[in-house]
C-alpha cells in the first residue's frame, strides 16, 4: 500500500532587509474525510520553545469543492484552553479530494535583551535569511504512522543568489523522503543568502551551511563535516546518505542541537571566540545522538543519564580515536567534564529530584549530563580492567552497540537491558552498587589507578582541591533577570551585586560549571543610578572537595 502523500511548498518572501517570512502550501492526499474530523495539529511547543501561532488570519485550507472551512482551536483565554496543550484544527464540512493548507509563517519576535542563551528552535531571521526547525511550524496529521514527504522551494521572489536547503537535501527540489512524522518535525529548513562547504564520501555527503562570513573561530566545522561525520557514522554502524551541519548566528551563546541527519550550531559574539576544545567536544557530542538513545520502562527513573552522559563520553573520547585531535584535546575535556561533577553541589541529590529545575538552575540543567558521564567513564574504567585486552581504548563500545542494535531493529534497550549486560561483564555486586550511586546521589568514586590509552598516550588521575560552584544568588534570576535570594559574603555580593539589581548581561553562567577558573561579567541597573554597573565575579564557593584531573604517563613509566 502506498504511503500517504505529505508534500510541502515553500515560498520564501522578501522585505528590505532579507528573507521576512515564508509562505508555505501543503497538500494533503489522504486527510481526514468527515466534518469535524482532525484535520491537523500543532504542538503547543519545542523543547520549551513555543511553536508558531496560528489564527483564522495566517493558516486556511481548500479541496475539490474550494475554500474549506476550519475550525480553530480555542482561543488562548477560554477555560478549555491550554498553553500546554496542541493546538487542534478540525473540518467545517465533509472534505472532497485531497486538502491543501496554507500557512503564512513569520520568525516569532524575541526579546533580545532577555533572551536565553540555549538553541531556539523557532524561525530566525539571521544575517539576511531565515532558519529554523520544521516541528516549530508544520502540523501533525492524524490517522497515520509513516509519510511521504516531500519539499520543494519556489525562489521566484528571493534575491539572485539565494539558495534553500532542507536537512536531506537543496532547493528548490522537490526532495523527497519516507519515514514517519517526527523525520519531518525534527529536521531543519534554510533560505536565503547561502553559503556551504561539501564533502562527498563515496555515495553520502555531509554539508555545512551558514550565512555572512564564518568567523575564524568555527572554520574547524568544516573539516569536522570532513572527517568526524563519516567516522562517526562508521563506529555506530550506520550508513551515511546526507548529514548537514547548520549553523546560525545569535545574540547570547554558543550551543547546538541534534536534528534528523544533521545538527544546529549557534554562536554570537557575547563573549569572543569559543575554544577548539569546547567547539569539537560540542559538535560531537551532538553528531552521537543520532544513534544513542535508551527507553524507559515504567517506574525507571527517566535515561537522560544515558543520553547526555554517553554523548559526552564519545564527545571526549571519538575526536581521539578519530585521529582528528590529539592527547591534549583528551586532557583538556576530561578536566573539565570532571570538575563539572565532583564540584557541583547537587552530587548527592537523586537524579529525579533534579528534573524539576532542569530549564531553571545551571546545576540541575548539568547533572545528567555529568553524573552520567563519570558514571560511564568508571564503567568503562572497570571493564578495561576485568577485560583480557587491557590496552583496548573504550571496551564499553561493545555494550554500548548492543544497545544501539537492538534499539536499530525495533526492540527498544532500558536500563533493564543496560544492567543485564553489565552483570554478565562485572557481576551484579558491583554494577547495582555503581547504578545506585548514579541514580540516588553520592560520589562515583574514580581511582588514581585507573589508565586510559589514547593517541598513544596513557593517562592516568590525580586527586586535586576544588571549589564548589556557586552562583551566590538564586539560580531563577538568570530567568527573571533581578537578582534576589543574594548570599552574604558569597563572591556575587563582594562583586557589589544587591538583591534587586535588574541584570541587563549576564554572562552564560551554566559554561562556568566546566570551566573553573571562568569569571561571569555582568552589567546591572540599580534604583537610584543612572549607569549601568558593571563587573564580573568567580561562581565558586569558598568551600572545597575532592576532584581529579588528567595527568600523562611519561614513557619510561609506561615501560616499567
Amino acid at each position: 500500500m502506498a504511503l500517504p502523500k505529505y508534500d510541502i511548498l515553500i515560498q520564501p518572501r522578501c522585505d528590505r532587509d532579507g528573507i521576512s517570512h515564508l509562505s508555505v502550501s501543503l497538500r494533503l492526499d489522504t486527510p481526514a474525510v468527515n466534518a469535524q474530523d482532525v484535520l491537523c495539529e500543532f504542538a503547543a511547543d519545542v523543547h520549551g520553545t513555543a511553536t508558531h501561532p496560528y489564527t483564522s488570519e495566517n493558516l486556511c485550507a481548500k479541496d475539490d469543492a474550494g475554500p474549506l472551512p476550519l475550525s480553530p482551536p480555542p482561543a488562548p483565554h477560554s477555560s478549555s484552553a491550554s498553553s500546554s496543550s496542541s493546538s487542534v484544527w478540525t473540518l467545517g464540512r465533509d472534505a472532497v479530494g485531497p486538502v491543501t493548507l496554507q500557512l503564512e509563517v513569520r520568525p516569532r519576535a524575541v526579546d533580545n535583551a532577555v533572551a536565553g542563551a540555549g538553541v531556539r528552535f523557532d524561525l530566525c531571521r539571521d544575517q539576511g535569511g531565515l532558519l529554523g526547525c520544521g516541528g516549530w511550524f508544520l502540523p501533525r496529521v492524524p490517522r497515520h504512522e509513516r509519510f511521504r514527504f516531500s519539499v520543494a522551494w519556489d525562489l521566484t521572489r528571493v534575491p539572485a543568489g539565494a539558495g534553500a536547503c532542507w536537512s536531506y537535501g537543496e532547493g528548490p527540489g522537490p526532495t523527497e523522503k519516507e519515514g514517519p512524522l517526527p523525520l519531518l518535525l525534527d529536521s531543519l529548513f534554510m533560505v536565503g543568502p547561502m553559503r556551504s562547504a561539501r564533502e562527498e564520501h563515496g555515495s553520502g555527503v555531509s554539508m555545512v551551511y551558514w550565512f555572512g562570513d564564518l568567523p575564524e573561530f568555527l572554520q574547524p566545522v568544516k573539516q569536522f563535516s570532513k572527517h568526524m561525520v563519516p567516522y562517526a557514522y562508521g563506529t555506530f554502524e550506520d550508513e551515511l546518505e546526507v548529514y548537514g551541519i547548520f549553523v546560525r548566528k545569535a545574540r547570547k551563546g554558543t550551543s547546538g542541537h541534534n536534528f534528523a541527519s544533521s545538527l544546529l550550531l549557534q554562536y554570537s559574539d557575547e563573549r569572543g571566540p569559543v575554544g577548539d576544545a569546547d567547539l569539537i567536544s560540542l559538535l560531537t557530542h551532538e553528531l552521537t545522538h543520532n544513534w544513542l538513545y535508551m527507553g524507559n520502562n515504567p517506574g525507571e527513573c527517566p535515561n537522560m543519564w544515558y543520553i547526555e552522559g554517553i554523548a559526552q563520553f564519545y564527545a571526549l573520547f571519538l575526536p581521539v580515536r578519530a585521529g582528528f585531535r590529539g592527547a591534549e584535546y583528551f586532557r583538556q575535556v576530561l578536566n573539565k567534564f570532571l570538575c563539572a561533577y565532583y564540584t557541583n553541589p547537587l552530587i548527592d541529590v537523586p537524579l529525579r529530584e533534579t528534573e524539576t529545575n532542569y530549564y531553571g538552575d545551571p546545576r540541575a540543567a548539568w547533572t545528567p549530563y555529568m553524573r552520567g558521564f563519570v558514571y560511564l567513564l568508571l564503567i568503562d574504567a572497570l571493564l578495561r580492567q576485568a577485560s583480557i585486552f587491557p590496552e583496548r581504548q573504550n571496551p564499553i563500545d561493545d555494550v554500548v552497540m548492543s544497545i544501539t542494535r537492538a534499539n536499530r531493529a525495533g526492540s527498544p534497550a532500558t536500563a533493564s537491558t543496560w544492567l543485564d549486560l553489565l552483570y554478565q561483564l562485572l557481576g551484579k555486586e558491583v554494577v547495582d552498587k555503581q547504578y545506585q550511586t548514579l541514580l540516588l546521589g553520592g560520589i562515583l568514586e574514580l581511582s588514581t589507578n585507573f589508565t586510559f590509552p589514547v593517541a598513544n598516550n596513557l593517562f592516568t588521575l590525580k586527586t586535586v582541591d576544588q571549589e564548589t560552584f556557586e552562583l551566590g544568588f538564586d539560580s531563577k534570576s538568570l530567568r527573571s533577570h533581578v537578582v534576589e535570594g543574594l548570599l552574604p559574603g558569597s563572591r556575587a555580593a563582594q562583586a557589589g551585586l544587591k538583591n534587586g539589581d535588574v541584570a541587563q548581561h549576564f554572562s552564560t553562567a551554566g559554561m562556568s560549571l566546566l570551566d573553573f577558573g571562568r569569571r561571569i561579567p555582568f552589567s546591572v541597573l540599580r534604583a537610584g543610578s543612572e549607569d549601568a554597573i558593571t563587573g564580573e565575579f568567580w561562581p565558586r564557593s569558598f568551600h572545597t572537595v575532592g576532584s581529579f584531573e588528567a595527568v600523562q604517563v611519561e614513557q619510561d613509566a609506561k615501560a616499567a
